[in-house]
């Protein structure tokens, strides 16, 4: 695990794991409640709206991940701006 959040004054905890997958874990029961996929690598970190409706998750493949709580669904990501080349010098 490299993340867990509460989601609000719940017994829900939203963890986050090396193995591209975000979760939601009932702490009572020790259920997993749902997964959220998408990352394709390593996550570091996730983090819930206190109303539970909205789960976050980044990691090594520097994709910001937004999803809907509730069902799981990916409602956004935001990539990485791209790798622009230093501009070349011109020989001496």
């Amino acid at each position: 695990m490299t993340s867990i959040q509460f989601v609000g004054s719940t017994s829900l905890a939203l963890v986050s794991s090396g193995d591209k997958t975000v979760r939601l874990y009932n702490v009572d029961n020790a259920q997993q409640q749902r997964a959220f996929g998408g990352g394709s690598d390593f996550m570091y970190a996730a983090a819930s709206t206190p109303d539970g409706k909205v789960a976050l998750g980044g990691g090594q493949d520097s994709v910001l991940r937004v999803w809907n709580e509730e069902n799981g669904q990916e409602l956004r990501k935001f990539e990485p701006p791209p790798v622009v080349p230093p501009p070349q010098q011109a020989a001496k």
